[in-house]
C-alpha cells in the first residue's frame, strides 16, 4: 500500500492533466461517434446552410447583418452564429458537417473551461468528477451534435462566468484582459439568445449594485465592448429604420400576453417545476418527471402525472435541498472573495428564475443551456456538503452518488444515439427527445441516402421541386441542390401544384410499401412526367 502511495506522490503532477485529457476524450467520444451519419439536419439547419451556401458562393459580402429568427416571433437574433458557420465552412468545406463544427468545438471546449470555473469553488478531485459528469451529460451531448444558434451557449455562458470571476480575483493587466473576455462573451450571448442575455444582464447588474466590484470606468468599458459585438445588428437597425427595436417591443408584449391567463402563483409553480426537471435532466440525463397542472390554487394530475408522481415529488425535493445547500454555502463563506463569487452565481440564477417565471408556460429545454455552469456548480456544492461531514462511509457514498449520476447519463446518451442509429432501419416512434419530441428521428445519413437515390431518378437539366414533410422538405432540397447539383425550389407541406417534371415529395415512412424510396423513418416519392410544364410553382422558395 505504501508503494502505491509513494508512486502516486512521485507522479502527482501528471495525474491532473492526464485525468483531464482522459475525461476530455470521453466527452469527445460521445459527441463525435458516427457524427456525420447521425447528425440532425432539420428545417432550421437547412435554412442556415442555404444562407451560408450563398455567402460562400457569392462572397463574404452576402453574409447577413441579422441572424436567425427567434422562435414564435418576428425578432431576429444577431448574426454571429452565421459568421461562425461561414468561417467553419471556409476551413472545413461547405457541407452540413462543416457548418456544425463550431457547435461541436464549443461543446467540447466547455469541459476544460467548466473545470477551471468549478476550481474557483471546490477541490481538484471534485471538479474532475463533476467534469466527468459533464463529459457524459445527455443534456450537453445532445446539444453538441447538431447546428443551432443556442447550442454554443453552454460554452459562452461558462466562459463569461469564468472570465468575470477571474477579473474579480486579479488586478492590473490580468484583470483588464479577463474583463474584456467576459464582456465579449456576454456580447456573443446577446447575439445567440435573448433569454440567456437578459438573465445574465440581470445577475451582473444586481451583483455590481451590491458589491461595487467594478469601477465606473471598467463598467463603461465592458458595456462598450458588448455594444461593439453588436455592430452588424446596429448597422442593420440603422438601415431598416429601427425594425429590430420595433420587433423586440412587439415580441415582449406578445410573450407577456401569452401567459396573461395564468396567475402569479401558477407561473411561479410552473417555473419551479420546469427548473427542477431541468436540474434533474442535467444531473441524471433522465426525463421521467411530469408537470403538475394548476388552475388557481387547485392542482390537477392526470394519469401520466400520477404514474410519475413519486419520482416528480422526489425531484422537486432534491432540487429544493440543492438550492438550500447553495444558500447555506454562501452564508458559511468565511472570506469576502469566496462569498462574492457565490453571490454572483446566486444572483445570476435568481435573475434566470425571474425570467422563467415571466415565461413560465413558454420555457424550452434549450433555455437551460445558458445556466450550464450554475447547475453543475450546484451539483458540485451539494456533493461537497456531503464530503464536509468527513465520515468515511459518507465520503464513499458521495463519490458513489457521483458515479451513479455518470452511469445514468451514459445510459441516457447511449439510448439517444441508439435511437438515432435505429432510425435508418425502423419507422417506429423514438423515445422522448430534448429538442424534437418523440417523433421518429431522421438523420443526415438518411437524408443524404434519399437525396442520392432520388437524384439518380430525376431528369437531368430540369428543375426540381420538393414538397411535403415540413421539417425535411427544405433539408432534402438543400442536399439535392448543393450536393447533387439540381437547381429548383421547395415548399413545406402538402401542396396542390401542376404536374412538374421533377416533383419530389418527402414524407415520414409509415411502414407502407407505396414509396419510390424509403430509408427507415423517412421516404420520398416522385412525380416525373415527360413533356410536362417545366415552370416552378409560384411562391416556392430556394432559401
Amino acid at each position: 500500500m505504501n508503494i502505491f502511495r509513494e508512486y502516486f506522490k512521485k507522479y502527482q503532477q501528471y495525474w491532473l492533466p492526464l485525468s483531464l485529457v482522459f475525461i476530455l476524450g470521453i466527452g469527445i467520444f460521445f459527441r463525435t461517434i458516427n457524427y456525420s451519419d447521425l447528425l440532425i439536419f432539420q428545417s432550421d439547419q437547412s435554412r442556415d446552410a442555404l444562407i451560408i451556401h450563398k455567402a460562400i458562393e457569392g462572397g463574404v459580402g452576402n453574409l447577413p447583418l441579422i441572424g436567425p429568427q427567434a422562435r414564435d416571433s418576428n425578432l431576429h437574433l444577431g448574426p454571429i452564429f452565421y459568421y461562425f458557420q461561414y468561417i467553419s465552412g471556409k476551413i472545413f468545406g461547405e457541407s452540413p458537417e462543416g457548418f456544425v463544427y463550431p457547435d461541436l468545438f464549443f461543446g467540447i471546449l466547455t469541459l476544460p473551461l467548466l473545470y477551471l470555473f468549478l476550481r474557483k469553488f471546490v477541490s481538484r478531485r471534485l471538479s474532475l468528477g463533476v467534469v466527468l459528469l459533464a463529459s457524459t451529460s445527455f443534456f450537453l451531448v445532445s446539444f453538441s451534435r447538431f447546428a443551432w444558434n443556442p447550442n454554443s451557449l453552454q460554452f459562452f455562458s461558462t466562459f463569461a462566468a469564468y472570465s468575470f470571476l477571474s477579473a474579480l480575483e486579479n488586478t492590473g493587466k490580468k484583470r483588464s484582459w479577463f474583463l474584456v473576455g467576459a464582456a465579449l462573451a456576454t456580447g456573443i450571448i446577446l447575439q445567440l439568445h435573448f433569454v440567456a442575455a437578459l438573465s445574465l444582464f440581470g445577475g451582473l447588474f444586481f451583483f455590481l449594485i451590491f458589491s461595487r466590484a467594478l469601477s465606473i470606468r471598467e463598467a463603461i468599458l465592458a458595456c462598450f465592448l458588448v455594444l461593439v459585438v453588436q455592430t452588424p445588428t446596429l448597422i442593420y437597425e440603422f438601415q431598416s429604420n429601427r425594425s429590430t427595436t420595433r420587433a423586440f417591443v412587439e415580441t415582449v408584449d406578445e410573450k407577456g400576453t401569452k401567459d396573461a391567463g395564468h396567475s402569479l402563483y401558477e407561473k411561479v409553480f410552473r417555473a419551479y417545476q420546469e427548473n427542477a426537471s431541468a436540474f434533474w435532466l442535467v444531473a441524471t440525463g433522465q426525463q421521467n418527471t411530469e408537470t403538475i397542472l394548476t388552475r388557481g390554487f387547485s392542482l390537477k394530475c392526470d394519469k401520466e402525472c400520477r404514474g410519475a408522481l413519486p419520482v416528480t415529488l422526489f425531484v422537486y425535493l432534491i432540487f429544493t435541498l440543492a438550492i438550500v445547500i447553495f444558500i447555506a454555502t454562501w452564508k458559511s463563506c468565511k472570506n469576502k472573495e469566496g462569498g462574492e463569487k457565490i453571490l454572483f452565481v446566486g444572483l445570476w440564477f435568481i435573475s434566470f428564475l425571474v425570467v422563467s417565471i415571466l415565461l413560465a408556460y413558454q420555457i424550452s429545454t434549450r433555455f437551460f443551456l445558458s445556466i450550464t455552469p450554475i447547475f453543475f456548480l450546484i451539483i458540485a456544492l451539494s456533493i461537497q456538503r456531503l464530503l464536509d461531514i468527513r465520515r468515511k462511509y459518507i465520503i464513499v457514498g458521495a463519490y458513489l452518488l457521483l458515479c451513479a449520476l455518470v452511469i445514468s447519463n451514459i445510459y441516457a446518451t447511449t439510448i439517444y444515439l441508439r435511437d438515432l442509429s435505429k432510425s435508418k432501419s425502423s419507422f417506429a416512434e423514438s423515445k422522448k427527445d430534448l429538442v424534437f419530441g418523440t417523433e421518429p428521428k431522421v438523420t443526415l445519413g438518411q437524408l443524404r441516402y434519399l437525396a442520392s437515390k432520388t437524384s439518380d431518378e430525376l431528369i437531368v437539366g430540369d428543375p426540381v421541386f420538393v414538397s411535403g414533410e415540413s421539417r425535411y422538405a427544405r433539408s432534402l432540397y438543400y442536399l439535392l441542390s448543393a450536393e447533387e447539383g439540381h437547381g429548383g425550389c421547395y415548399m413545406k407541406g402538402s401542396v396542390d401544384v401542376p404536374i412538374l417534371v421533377n416533383h419530389v415529395i418527402v414524407k415520414k415512412n409509415k411502414g407502407r410499401d407505396d414509396n419510390s424510396n424509403s430509408f427507415g423513418t423517412l421516404a420520398t416519392s416522385l412525380d416525373i412526367v415527360e413533356g410536362s410544364d417545366k415552370s416552378l410553382p409560384e411562391g416556392c422558395l430556394d432559401y
